[in-house]
């Protein structure tokens, strides 16, 4: 069974009712084949299959990680786990609704592939995906999109269809600590 893990490091208040919450996310693979977890970009929403755009980062300098950000009313990540192993991202930005909460439950998938429009999705961004085993990196990169690859994009009137098969769920809560 793989394995979620999350620590609240901060939040920072923007456009009321809008706040970004960092979260260190440490996945766990336990399968030997590698697999995609997805993680909403906003805390407490559904994944959407049907997004406006998809944007591919590499993370990370000695150890890479692989993510790829989805766009749409309900926006998520997808993080490349290489099997039978463990990957940290550091300071990964999420969205919050509302007064700035004091804990947070964050809910992962593990999916056995993703595909975009029918093609497989590193096919459809045209990049290799690849995550290192035991990397540990800093997320801060997809707030800027200085780490950005490629991109496809759709639009709200014309949105990307997005499938994947359900492996596993994950569930991890994380509390807020004073001056965070």
């Amino acid at each position: 069974m793989s394995r979620l893990d999350v620590a609240y490091v901060g939040a920072e208040r923007h456009r009321p009712p809008r706040a970004e919450l960092r979260l260190d996310v440490t996945l766990r693979n336990e399968a030997e084949q590698a697999r995609w977890a997805i993680l909403p970009a906003t805390l407490g929403s559904a994944p959407s299959h049907r997004v406006w755009s998809l944007d591919a980062f590499r993370l990370g300098e000695l150890r890479r990680v692989f993510v790829v950000q989805a766009t749409a009313d309900a926006g998520w990540y997808a993080v490349l786990l290489p099997g039978a192993a463990r990957i940290t991202l550091a300071g990964m930005p999420f969205a919050w609704w509302g007064e700035v909460p004091d804990d947070v439950t964050l809910t992962a998938e593990t999916v056995t592939g993703i595909s975009v429009d029918g093609a497989p999705l590193a096919d459809r961004l045209g990049v290799e995906a690849y995550s290192e085993p035991g990397a540990e990196i800093d997320a801060s990169p997809l707030a800027d999109r200085s780490a950005l690859v490629a991109s496809v994009t759709g639009s709200p009137v014309e949105p990307l269809g997005v499938e994947w098969a359900v492996a596993e769920t994950l569930e991890a809560h994380a509390a807020r600590h004073p001056g965070a």
